[in-house]
């Protein structure tokens, strides 16, 4: 008999059963599957909640059509957005006048952000 796994934090999380892992991948376990070693099971839950990335210049949007769980890391996009002459493009921002949180050659890598206005440098 197996315990009952506790919930993660936060809301709207439905335990959807148990899962074997393999790296940072999870596969729902069967229990009518024959099992000859050892494995390990890890309580799998999904959740309503999700989130979008969206990139502005300040004046033009897109919205990446892909949907985030909470606590996922997104596929964070280049930019497609026309870059003034005279300017580099230094990375994604999560406000218009903050930080570069997303530099442009670290993209793919990042975590998700809700909000990237592009952040524009000499």
């Amino acid at each position: 008999m197996l315990p009952d796994p506790q919930k993660p934090a936060g809301e709207g999380w439905t335990f959807a059963g148990w899962a074997t892992k393999n790296g940072d991948t999870y596969t729902p376990f069967h229990f009518s599957t024959k099992i000859y070693e050892n494995i390990e099971l890890y309580p799998y839950y999904t959740n309503k909640s999700s989130y979008t990335v969206t990139y502005t210049d300040g004046k033009n949007t897109v919205t990446d059509m892909k949907r985030y769980a909470p606590g996922a890391h997104a596929d964070v996009q280049a930019n497609s957005f026309a870059v003034p002459e005279g300017k580099v493009f230094l990375g994604w921002a999560e406000t218009a006048d903050g930080a570069v949180k997303v530099p442009a050659q670290r993209q793919a890598a990042h975590e998700r952000e809700r909000h990237a206005p592009c952040r524009l440098g000499q």
